[in-house]
């Protein structure tokens, strides 16, 4: 991502940790149910036990860097003149949306959570809509998604 001329970054919005603990609870309620399962192998394989044991490892290891990378590299960045959306799909696969502040046409946002009341366990989505149908940008799993709504319509009403 590169600014233009007299871009300035107002806000980086990132994700709500609260989807990702969750995330990382099943991952762990998963890894153990299929550890299990690898010792019940080990029994009957005793001389791989090792190997059987460093690969579930290594792959454990693995998927769970990808959705932590995944958590922390993805932001959708405001600027005085446009908002940009990284999307990072896998540690490898990473996409950029860009949508110009004059061609907003709709935002819209929805809260979820726990309890959504609680501004700590809340979080939803954002959909910015453009004038161009491809460019549009769904930013999921965000805090207080409500307010960031507000603030980008305040500064694309203001640029236009």
């Amino acid at each position: 991502m590169i600014l233009r001329k007299n871009e300035q970054v107002l806000h980086t919005v990132y994700h709500h940790f609260l989807p990702y603990v969750i995330r990382c609870i099943y991952f762990l309620v998963f890894a153990s149910i299929f550890l299990l399962f690898i010792r019940f192998v080990v029994e009957f394989l005793p001389s791989y036990a090792f190997y059987l044991y460093l690969a579930t490892f290594l792959i454990y290891l693995l998927v769970f860097l990808n959705m932590t990378f995944i958590y922390w590299l993805d932001k959708l960045i405001i600027t005085n003149q446009r908002l940009i959306y990284i999307n990072w799909i896998s540690i490898t696969n990473v996409q950029e949306n860009e949508i110009n502040l004059k061609s907003i046409q709709d935002i819209g946002s929805f809260e979820k959570g726990l309890v959504r009341f609680i501004p700590f366990l809340s979080h939803g989505k954002i959909v910015i809509k453009s004038s161009a149908y491809k460019n549009d940008i769904t930013f999921e799993e965000i805090g207080k998604a409500n307010k960031v709504r507000t603030f980008i319509t305040r500064i694309s009403e203001y640029d236009k």
